[in-house]
């Protein structure tokens, strides 16, 4: 995704969107490719994945990346849900979206990536 910069003199920001670009590469090195293709992930599945502990979830906003730990799922869920199954209502103004993919290594390891856009 790209922004514009502040001022007419500053460049475009242009940051990752994993779930859009189908691939990411973590900051230990390692690639990761998209499942599912072009398919809308569906809400159970996001949901089986945040209650795993063995999974590795990332919330990408802008161009950072934070990890959502154990502890933080649960609150996390809530906040998400009415975004990825429509339910949303949303306030004059409110342009928030989010989307999320599954994602796995050459190890079959998975990790969750949920970007938050508006």
């Amino acid at each position: 995704m790209q922004a514009s910069g502040s001022g007419p003199s500053e460049p475009a920001v242009v940051w990752s969107q994993p779930v859009v670009e189908g691939e990411f590469t973590d900051e230990h090195g390692v690639w990761w490719q998209l499942r599912g293709g072009d398919e809308l992930m569906p809400w159970k599945r996001v949901e089986q994945l945040l209650r795993d502990p063995k999974v590795r979830v990332l919330r990408f906003y802008a161009n950072e990346a934070r990890d959502v730990l154990p502890e933080q799922r649960e609150s996390f869920a809530a906040e998400i849900r009415p975004y990825l199954t429509d339910t949303v209502v949303r306030q004059a103004g409110d342009c928030t979206d989010f989307l999320a993919g599954e994602f796995k290594d050459e190890h079959h390891n998975h990790l969750l990536v949920v970007e938050q856009s508006c």
